[in-house]
């Protein structure tokens, strides 16, 4: 009976994660015709990561820096290693089936090339922090400030067109709220944001914690559910919302975009965020020291672990 009621308990927050997702891939997707597609997708990106910050800034207050790593990396391994594949196969299949041909590639726009290349100074700098062995409040001043500089240069690249709005492959929710009035639309716009918003934060802990009870019933520990299943959770709305437009071929771009925006967030403002919190929760500048093992075992000024 126990086990019924965490699987049901499962399967229904997954259904409304899956239904915020959806709002919050129309929102963005109405958004896009009228501001800087990347700012929207941005915008998208940081509501769809919201239970991932709520994960790692739980963990990171309470000081658990080796389970605070681990959901970080595990979340970089995903979003790297199944997100951005797994929006080329949806593609590539939808494609085969609808024309019976192969499609061997994926066409990144100008404005879309550009935000993939910002994902190199955040490499780069994470690079530097793993050869140096520590992560300072400096090093998450930095890392914000990268995202800022992002935000600041996405939000000058082209908008959408008349055009675009008028032969455009949308759904049919979001070709009905573009052709609205500006302040109907808006108003529109910010409904689907503000309600899908409030539901993967409503939603996002009750599905973490059911999937949780489910991880453990079935023997699985705690550090591996921190590592690989709680950033597959959490990280569930912006793969729900890349995957179908990923189904929908002409969108697949924005679909791999999403996850690129999702990087950004997760290696930048996230990222940023934890030694900000880290010390905060110590109650001092707190110098996070990492272990042999890529995890972070003490910190200098705050709290030893």
């Amino acid at each position: 009976m126990l086990m019924d009621n965490i699987l049901f308990s499962a399967i229904f927050t997954a259904l409304l994660v899956i239904f915020a997702a959806v709002l919050l891939g129309w929102a963005s997707e109405a958004l896009e015709k009228f501001v800087a597609p990347g700012l929207a997708l941005a915008l998208l990106a940081f509501l769809q990561t919201l239970p991932e910050y709520t994960v790692e800034a739980v963990i990171a207050w309470s000081r658990n820096t080796h389970l605070m790593v681990a959901n970080l990396t595990g979340s970089l391994r995903l979003l790297l290693g199944f997100g951005w594949p797994m929006i080329f196969i949806i593609a590539a299949v939808v494609h085969g089936i609808r024309t019976r041909k192969l499609l061997t590639k994926l066409e990144l726009n100008p404005h879309q090339s550009l935000e993939t290349l910002f994902l190199m100074p955040a490499v780069i700098y994470f690079t530097f922090i793993w050869f140096k062995k520590t992560m300072t409040p400096v090093d998450g001043i930095i890392l914000i400030s990268m995202f800022l500089v992002f935000i600041k240069v996405i939000s000058k690249t082209k908008v959408g067109d008349e055009e675009e709005i008028e032969n455009g492959d949308m759904p049919r929710v979001v070709k009905k709220i573009v052709q609205l009035p500006a302040k109907k639309r808006n108003a529109g716009i910010i409904a689907l944001f503000v309600v899908g918003g409030a539901a993967i934060l409503l939603v996002a802990h009750p599905f973490v914690e059911s999937l949780k009870a489910l991880a453990v019933s079935l023997g699985v520990s705690e550090f591996l559910f921190i590592q690989w299943v709680a950033p597959f959770i959490s990280e569930f709305p912006e793969k729900t919302t890349a995957f179908i437009w990923a189904s929908r071929v002409t969108k697949a771009t924005t679909g791999m975009m999403n996850m690129v925006s999702s990087n950004l967030n997760q290696w930048m403002l996230l990222a940023g965020s934890l030694p900000l919190i880290f010390s905060i929760s110590s109650g001092a500048y707190s110098t996070i020291v990492f272990d042999a093992f890529c995890g972070m075992q003490k910190s200098h000024g705050g709290r030893s672990f």
